[in-house]
């Protein structure tokens, strides 16, 4: 709980350059995790390796 009007409301904080979304990010990374999953679903024993690296082709165009 703060104190009211001590900070401005999300929609009018400043979003420059150096603004970050934590949910974009966290929910990017859900959506390249369930591509890495189907794409290993296809490997009979996939190793350490592939499932701890992501690919280029699990980040795809929203």
């Amino acid at each position: 709980m703060g104190v009211h009007g001590a900070q401005p409301p999300q929609d009018q904080l400043p979003r420059g350059a150096s603004f970050g979304n934590a949910r974009l990010a966290r929910q990017t990374l859900e959506r390249m995790m369930t591509r890495q999953a189907r794409r290993l679903s296809t490997v009979a024993s996939p190793s350490l390796d592939d499932l701890r690296l992501l690919h280029p082709e699990d980040l795809a165009p929203r």
